[in-house]
């Protein structure tokens, strides 16, 4: 999937999936950390997320339209982690970036 090819919210959702699960590697799924480090640019954040780093650059500036998040390019703050998780519904929805699983 081409990332011209992603809606907005797709993008975003894409980014809100990747957040949530930084902020639970410093923190647990069920109390995410609210405040971290993100020593990643937007071009090695979109390489992780099939998304150019203008997209990726877009999605941060529409979650935090949203009130969802504050980014200043070195430290991401959760601002609101439900809405977050509801943002990230369409990743899980559709599948996109679940874990591997073992073969049986």
């Amino acid at each position: 999937e081409k990332p011209e090819q992603l809606s907005d919210g797709e993008a975003q959702a894409r980014l809100a999936h990747f957040l949530l699960r930084v902020g639970e590697r410093w923190g647990s799924s069920e109390s995410p950390a609210r405040r971290f480090a993100l020593h990643l640019d937007n071009a090695e954040v979109g390489s992780l997320l099939a998304l150019t780093p203008d997209v990726v650059d877009e999605s941060f500036a529409g979650l935090a339209r949203s009130g969802l998040v504050e980014h200043d390019g070195q430290t991401v703050a959760l601002l609101d982690v439900s809405a977050l998780r509801r943002a990230a519904e369409p990743v899980r929805s559709f599948g996109w970036a679940r874990p591997a699983t073992k073969p049986h």
